[in-house]
């Protein structure tokens, strides 16, 4: 190899090292933009063992389904529904069923940031709805109407018909929707204006219905 080849050479490697060093300080780094805020470049890159913890992610601590406890309605059948609004009661639990047949459960009293209102899926474990056995899920569909600090955990639909499954109205502002499953819908979710500040995380939405996915 002549010396010119060789320098050549040796100027490639040097700008191929170069390179992959500035990438290897990208991934573990963050971008800063105009308004200040600072976003990681890479969301969970690496194992789910990381220690660092994802900053999109609402956190929470779920409340037993302790009958003992006043605040607790457990939910087995339609007419148990009719109580979701009530003042006295603030955790829902939910047994596994089919409660599509009442339509869209209206949720219009509010929690506040100290005490937040749940509905709970009460099934004896805590497994991640999408991988639940059929009969160890509830399916329902749910509307916010000027709700506010609602937490609904492991909610399942699927095969439903024509409306939203989830629609946020009214201006319902704070609320978390964890850990859901929506399978073969005709239509997702719906956010109506001044609906801010809600959370869909950790949920899978799987099959969207070809109707369901233009009229989105």
């Amino acid at each position: 190899m002549s010396s010119i080849h060789y320098k050549q050479h040796i100027l490639t490697k040097i700008k191929q090292l170069t390179l992959l060093l500035i990438l290897s300080s990208m991934l573990f780094s963050t971008v800063v933009i105009a308004n200040s805020n600072t976003i990681p470049i890479i969301n969970y890159l690496l194992t789910s063992s990381e220690s660092k913890e994802n900053p999109y992610l609402e956190k929470f601590t779920l409340p037993s389904c302790n009958t003992n406890n006043p605040d607790v309605q457990i939910i087995e059948n339609a007419n148990d529904w009719e109580s979701i609004n009530r003042s006295d009661k603030t955790i829902f639990c939910v047994s596994p069923g089919d409660y599509l047949s009442q339509g869209k459960i209206a949720l219009t009293a509010s929690g506040n940031p100290n005490q937040r209102r749940y509905i709970i899926l009460n099934n004896g474990n805590n497994t991640h709805t999408s991988k639940l056995l059929p009969s160890q899920r509830a399916y329902y569909k749910i509307d916010f109407i000027g709700a506010n600090y609602w937490i609904i955990d492991r909610l399942s639909t699927i095969n439903a018909d024509d409306t939203h499954v989830l629609s946020f109205k009214n201006e319902s502002k704070f609320n978390i929707i964890n850990r859901a499953f929506m399978n073969n819908n005709y239509s997702g979710i719906n956010i109506t204006h001044g609906s801010n500040n809600n959370t869909i995380q950790n949920s899978r939405i799987a099959n969207m219905k070809e109707l369901g996915l233009k009229n989105d």
